[in-house]
């Protein structure tokens, strides 16, 4: 869309309602042949339409590569995002609506433990 503050088109963004609103955040975007993953987003009043451009200080890695769906957890005025898959450099972030910032993250494991998955890396 057109309208400002309004996130630019994305493939997999981590998507949730949080505080009456919806949250779209991360993604990727094919630039020039290259795939590049996305820190920003937005918080969208489905009333309004307005939107609020997520703050990009403190903003997750959190890639979702297909076939994992990125996942959001929200409960009052926090969303839990949770990557889907392989992480860029967090594998979770907490976000909070009302006081739009990120907080508390959990960083990627350097080598990952296996849990029986036939690809240790999707662990």
């Amino acid at each position: 869309p057109a309208t400002a503050g309004w996130p630019t088109a994305r493939d997999r963004p981590h998507v949730g309602a949080v505080d009456g609103k919806i949250l779209v955040y991360g993604g990727t975007k094919v630039r020039g042949g290259q795939v590049e993953r996305l820190r920003d987003g937005a918080l969208i009043d489905p009333a309004t339409g307005a939107a609020t451009a997520l703050p990009t200080t403190g903003a997750p890695g959190l890639e979702s590569p297909n076939p994992w769906a990125p996942l959001v957890f929200a409960r009052g005025t926090r969303a839990l995002l949770v990557a889907g898959g392989r992480a860029d450099t967090h594998v979770a972030a907490v976000f909070d609506a009302r006081a739009n910032a990120w907080g508390a993250t959990v960083a990627r494991e350097a080598s990952p433990p296996s849990f029986g998955c036939y690809d240790a890396a999707s662990n």
